[in-house]
């Protein structure tokens, strides 16, 4: 994935990529990334502060996880 994240300018998933690796690869290469958190998402900044603001962001907004 790596390859291919050096090419990406956004990156449109579902919640099956929600992890943190993929939130700091994306991040990392300046990548805009739109990832739905899952379910048991924690917004604490576990090894990966954007996947948390996402967290949070959402969890503020009230939106459906």
């Amino acid at each position: 994935m790596k390859r291919v994240v050096k090419k990406l300018r956004s990156f449109l998933s579902d919640k099956a990529y929600d992890s943190r690796d993929i939130h700091n690869l994306l991040h990392e290469n300046d990548v805009k990334s739109i990832i739905p958190p899952r379910e048991n998402v924690s917004a604490l900044s576990r090894g990966s502060p954007s996947r948390a603001k996402t967290a949070r962001q959402t969890r503020e907004n009230g939106e459906d996880r």
